[in-house]
């Protein structure tokens, strides 16, 4: 999705800019057996929070906090020792528009067009403001199209993503400040469903949820025989959880994420119970809207949900796991994206700790080595 690399490069990075660090990742090899090269993190500690807001509008900032931004990569450039110049960088979801339609089944050439004709439906802004990406999802050989020509037909279910020309720029902007060329852009989804799930792994007709639990949102993805047909961002995240306990227990931020990693959803002691109190009625909302998107996905696609893949900083929480299982009645595990990647058994340990936290960079580096 808005790929404009031409051949597979022998190395490849991948650049999640988040809004409490900034995580790169650099992949060699071949596509069949990509080999991590170097990795590396920098954390900002919450500085770049309203980046993305900066990066959604024309804000009388943005020089400066693209200038931020383009500064902390070249630091973590340097340290890492990363020598590749082409990268993919990640969008967040709530940064982009994002709808599943369906056309009849036709011609690659004319999908464009047809696309194109039917995106007016579903982006709510001037499509000339706009980057219109696609991935087909889905071949229906028995169904009713909801678009052109609708009638009972083959049909072809396509993801649609469109980001700001706004935004693009902007990130071309980063990359080429940090000597860098920005070859692709992506929504997170898509990245982690790349990093974390093949194709040959999902049994059946079952499908898969992606929970990215992160500092500032959470984002939910259901993926379907290995593709994504849809994410949604949910205003629920980690540094939530840290709040509410600050505020329940009378104590400052920083005293209240330490509680938050010591307990989490453990109610063992008189403060175990406590903090699995306050932070209960927040895993809830996340719940319930996974909930939302298995009963309705099931319904519409007959299909049935395998398992919940759970990621981002939050990931490890304790009991999240265990909790996620017992309310929805499924397999939960955390996410492991070096698990399709070679690499050297003694980084093992500190790869498994940090692993929630790099599957996006991990995902927009193996799409360097994508079929073109």
């Amino acid at each position: 999705m808005f790929n404009f690399l031409h051949r597979s490069p022998k190395s490849f990075l991948g650049v999640d800019i988040g809004t409490t660090g900034i995580k790169v990742v650099q992949l060699g090899g071949e596509k069949n057996n990509p080999k991590l090269e170097t990795y590396g993190l920098v954390e900002t500690c919450g500085s770049l929070e309203f980046l993305n807001g900066s990066l959604e509008s024309k804000s009388k900032n943005s020089t400066f906090l693209n200038g931020r931004v383009s500064g902390l990569l070249k630091e973590i450039l340097d340290k890492s020792k990363a020598t590749a110049k082409q990268t993919a960088m990640s969008v967040p979801v709530f940064s982009t528009f994002s709808a599943l339609i369906e056309l009849p089944d036709m011609p690659e050439n004319e999908i464009e067009s047809a696309i194109f004709f039917e995106a007016r439906r579903y982006i709510p802004i001037s499509l000339d403001e706009v980057i219109l990406g696609w991935d087909i999802v889905n071949k229906n050989t028995s169904g009713k199209t909801n678009g052109i020509g609708a009638k009972n037909s083959e049909t072809s279910q396509i993801l649609l993503v469109a980001i700001s020309k706004e935004i693009a720029k902007k990130y071309a902007q980063i990359a080429k400040s940090a000597g860098l060329k920005l070859t692709a852009l992506e929504t997170e989804s898509f990245s982690l469903a790349r990093s974390l799930i093949k194709k040959e792994d999902v049994q059946g007709a079952s499908s898969v949820i992606i929970a990215d639990v992160g500092s500032m949102t959470t984002n939910i993805v259901v993926v379907d025989k290995g593709s994504v047909i849809k994410n949604h961002s949910v205003d629920v995240s980690g540094d939530e959880i840290t709040r509410a306990i600050s505020y329940g227990l009378g104590v400052n931020f920083d005293r209240a994420e330490s509680f938050k990693r010591s307990f989490g959803l453990e109610a063992q002691n008189v403060n175990g119970k406590k903090i699995f109190e306050i932070t209960v009625p927040i895993i809830e909302t996340i719940v319930t809207e996974i909930k939302k998107m298995m009963d309705y996905y099931s319904k519409k696609r007959g299909g049935q949900f395998e398992r919940v893949i759970l990621v981002g900083g939050s990931a490890n929480l304790k009991g999240l796991s265990n909790y996620f299982s017992k309310r929805l009645g499924l397999t939960v595990e955390l996410g492991d994206p070096w698990r399709y990647l070679s690499y050297p058994e003694p980084l093992t340990p500190v790869l498994r700790e940090m692993a929630p936290s790099f599957s996006v960079a991990i995902g927009l580096a193996m799409k360097g080595f994508d079929e073109n």
